[in-house]
């Protein structure tokens, strides 16, 4: 029967990572999000009901448009994989219960934020402000007192950085992220993936540097959101706790 559950939970995240890759898409650009049937990006026909199927269409059609033939972007197969992925351990952390909701509508939420800053550099408000709330809530629910001053602090920690730099080294959104990440997995998962975000993004910088060196541009650069994201997620899903380590 657990199984069973497993099954549906990773199926739901599947289709709910198709539609946050949509709402990603879809902000911003004049479209509605919750209405209007999803079309090829090279053709403009509407897609068939077998097309929107996660991860199978994908898979069957090679990554390929039904109609045209043309390459479909892998972020949307990586989305409903990853967020398929993501459902399910959500679900072994947690099993039923409010925490097991609020962790699903804020992977939901944080997966789109992720896929929007990765096109364009930026963190909507219209979604990280609904991810504070949410990540309030988880905080509100556990109790822990340390959780709401470990994350303002992480949050009053790169407002400084985005003030101080006019916004060059970091933008305000990125400490509206981290205030909700901080409150999601609670003190002291914080620290850890506070501590693995800087880390993770040196390591994929240095990487960025080897492979493109002087042919570096702009459009080489990762936004910080995903290096949020992966760490505190790192730490979420492991309940990986670093605290103890680096500090005795």
């Amino acid at each position: 029967m657990m199984i069973s559950y497993y099954i549906a939970i990773i199926a739901l995240g599947a289709i709910v990572g198709s539609f946050a890759n949509v709402v990603a898409y879809r902000l911003n650009s004049g479209r509605q999000i919750l209405t209007g049937r999803s079309k090829c990006d090279s053709c403009a026909e509407e897609l068939s009901p077998f097309t929107l199927i996660p991860i199978v269409s994908f898979l069957v059609l090679r990554g390929r448009c039904q109609m045209c033939g043309s390459k479909i972007g892998v972020s949307h197969f990586l989305a409903e994989i990853v967020l398929a992925a993501l459902f399910g351990a959500a679900f072994y952390i947690h099993g039923f219960g409010i925490e097991l909701v609020l962790s699903l509508i804020f992977l939901t939420l944080l997966s789109s934020i992720v896929i929007y800053d990765l096109r364009h550099t930026i963190i909507p408000n219209v979604l990280v402000y609904p991810l504070i709330v949410v990540g309030g809530a988880m905080a509100y629910i556990s109790g822990d007192i340390y959780t709401p001053i470990a994350a303002s602090a992480m949050a009053l920690f790169f407002g400084l950085i985005w003030l101080f730099s006019k916004g060059r080294a970091m933008g305000f959104g990125d400490a509206k992220l981290v205030l909700a990440l901080a409150l999601f997995v609670g003190y002291p998962l914080a620290i850890t993936g506070f501590m693995l975000s800087f880390w993770i993004g040196a390591v994929i910088s240095v990487a960025l540097l080897v492979i493109y060196g002087k042919r570096r541009t702009m459009s080489n650069e990762v936004p910080f959101a995903p290096y949020l994201a992966i760490g505190f997620l790192c730490a979420y899903l492991l309940q990986l706790n670093l605290l103890p380590s680096v500090f005795f």
